[in-house]
Parts: structure tokens; C-alpha cells; sequence
């Protein structure tokens, strides 16, 4: 999907290394890092025609008009993952439902076709109390690569590095919406050898 275009060129989401909501409430992609943009392009996710984000630092995910990942209405495209007070730290997808992982919770978002304002509506049911371990020193050491995308999708399922209050759980597989830990003691010390 091609975010934006000009005489230069055009990007796409594969392009987007990171992106900053603007003083207007608008999103501004790039492909690279400048001092504005704090958030990463890997939680850039598509939804039903929708682009959806989270803004760093607050509980906002913000979604594009439908079939549009280049319009915004900054004052009503969003909505607060505030089921718990904490800060959201990364996005999944899982059975098509948005997740919304803060360092203490998660939270699924669907949707519910709303016509005005975000789309999305929690699925209260499914709130988890585990959230995603985000290291930025883990994150950005090369010689451990395979921790630098901390949300995976394979088939159906959604694994993720877990945490509660920033201190890490292990390795987690959600399946039909259920936090199952998969890693072992031995696997985890590979992985942290601080732990």
C-alpha cells in the first residue's frame, strides 16, 4: 500500500521505519529516524481498509478513513485503549481484532463499522493482564536481532515477548484470544542472560 506519493517518488508501509503525530493531530511517516519521530514503522497495521497506529507515550490508536491511508480527521480518528492505565508499547493483529499491548496489559480492539470517529470497539472480554516487554536497549542491540520485532505473527496465532511492570515473563503464543507462556527457563536465560 503506497502511503503517500510526489515527484520524488512514492513510500510504502514496507518503507516506513518510523512515523510522529504532527502538532495537527496527523500522522507523518519517514524513513528515517529524525528527533520527531519516536514510533516505529512495524506497528503500522492494516485493518479492514483502515491504517492503524498508536501515538508513543499515551493509550491513543488512531485509524485512516476507510480505503484511505493517506486521510485523517485528527480531532476524531482514534480512540483510548484505557481499559487499564498504561501507556500502549506496541500493536498486533490476532483473528482479525487489533491488540494493543501496553507493559502491563492487552487489549482487542474490532471493527464495528462506526461511522463516526474510530471503527473500533474493545472486546472487554479478552483484556489480558500480561503485557509486551519493550527494551529499547534489547531493541536496538545487533547482536540480539531476533528480539527486535517483538510481536510475530504466524498463521493464527500471535507471539510476543511478555512483561508485567517492564520486567520480562517470557515468550507468549495467543491463540483464540487466550496468553499461553511457551518459552522454557532454558530458553528465556539464552535469550536474557540478565534474568
Amino acid at each position: 500500500c503506497i502511503l503517500w506519493s510526489g515527484k520524488n517518488g512514492a513510500v510504502s508501509v514496507g518503507q516506513v521505519r518510523y512515523y510522529t503525530i504532527s502538532g495537527s493531530g496527523s500522522p507523518v511517516f519517514s524513513t528515517s529516524a529524525t528527533n520527531s519521530a519516536i514510533s516505529s514503522g512495524r506497528d503500522l497495521l492494516f485493518l479492514d481498509g483502515y491504517l492503524v497506529f498508536f501515538e508513543a507515550f499515551t493509550q491513543r490508536i488512531y485509524n485512516s478513513q476507510l480505503g484511505n491511508p493517506t486521510s485523517w480527521v485528527p480531532g476524531s480518528d482514534y480512540l483510548d485503549a484505557e481499559m487499564l492505565a498504561d501507556d500502549i508499547v506496541g500493536l498486533g493483529l490476532h483473528q482479525n481484532h487489533i491488540v494493543a499491548f501496553g507493559h502491563n496489559s492487552t487489549e482487542f480492539f474490532y471493527n464495528a463499522a462506526v461511522e463516526i470517529g474510530s471503527p473500533l470497539k474493545r472486546q472487554a472480554a479478552y483484556s489480558l493482564r500480561i503485557g509486551l516487554f519493550r527494551d529499547r536497549t534489547i531493541e536496538t542491540n545487533p547482536n540480539l536481532p531476533f528480539l527486535q520485532t517483538q510481536i510475530i505473527n504466524i498463521q493464527d496465532d500471535l507471539f510476543f515477548i511478555a512483561a508485567i511492570n517492564r520486567n520480562f515473563l517470557g515468550i507468549y503464543r495467543i491463540s483464540q484470544f487466550k496468553a499461553q507462556k511457551i518459552s522454557t527457563f532454558a530458553l528465556e536465560r539464552e535469550l536474557l542472560p540478565v534474568n
